[in-house]
């Protein structure tokens, strides 16, 4: 027999869809929470690995190691301003004293744009080409074959600084690989255990292969702002299902 009573109708109704509410809060909280583990799980375990120390490859920078002979180190910023105007037709923007190899080079910054750099010992413009890379990248590292070597002329997933660089492949038995910017003479070295820890750490961990190259990262922002957006609800819902049943019924 059907109660035609209007409000016992509207309080089946309201029970009813209490219920599927409920019921529905439950089924978002629990399988967003299960994505959302799996997402802890994995920025833990990617955390991880970044906090194992890089090689010493990795560290070295430029040169060998060993102690810049500073005596040698003889022309004044203004003389070496002077010798990348003239060579790079610009006016200067910026000098930089820096490390090259195992001595120091001044990195003149022109306008409207490009760089020379310039030998802090000899005043000589240094132009780094593919011999010269190829020199820098196996400093100290003894006599390592170079089995390849690349012009690199855009920004990629495994190399974000200066372009164009130069990318040297050297045959010793830790893989060392090289990036050596042709503007500045920065030079990034790393070896097999370097690259995989960058794989499965960094990169896994801020989504970096959902990018396409360096210059795109919507992709990686987006799915860090999707996994944001779900946890947020996840735990909205889950909140909402803590509270006493009597206050849910009232929201209603």
């Amino acid at each position: 027999m059907t109660n035609s009573n209007p409000a016992v109708v509207r309080a089946i109704r309201s029970r009813r869809k209490f219920r599927r509410t409920l019921l529905s809060a439950r089924w978002w909280h629990k399988w967003i929470g299960v994505g959302i583990g799996l997402v802890l799980i994995l920025w833990i375990v990617t955390g991880l690995i970044m906090l194992v120390p890089m090689s010493n490859t990795s560290r070295l920078g430029s040169g060998t190691g060993g102690a810049v002979d500073w005596s040698l180190v003889v022309v004044s910023p203004a003389q070496a301003g002077q010798a990348a105007v003239v060579a790079g037709h610009g006016h200067v923007r910026s000098i930089e004293l820096k490390r090259f190899r195992d001595g120091m080079a001044y990195v003149v910054r022109l306008a409207p744009r490009g760089s020379v750099i310039v030998d802090a010992g000899t005043s000589s413009v240094v132009m780094i080409d593919a011999s010269l890379a190829a020199a820098m990248a196996s400093d100290g590292l003894g006599a390592a074959k170079v089995e390849r070597i690349d012009r690199v002329e855009s920004q990629g997933n495994e190399y974000r600084g200066s372009v164009p660089a130069w990318h040297v492949v050297l045959g010793d038995q830790a893989r060392t690989e090289a990036y050596v910017a042709i503007a500045n003479g920065e030079i990034r070295r790393s070896d097999r255990m370097d690259r995989l820890k960058a794989t499965w750490g960094h990169s896994a961990h801020v989504f970096t292969p959902l990018d396409r190259n360096a210059g795109d990262t919507r992709a990686s922002h987006g799915a860090l702002w999707a996994t944001s957006i779900l946890a947020l609800f996840s735990i909205v819902a889950g909140y909402w299902l803590a509270l006493p049943r009597t206050w849910r019924r009232s929201m209603q």
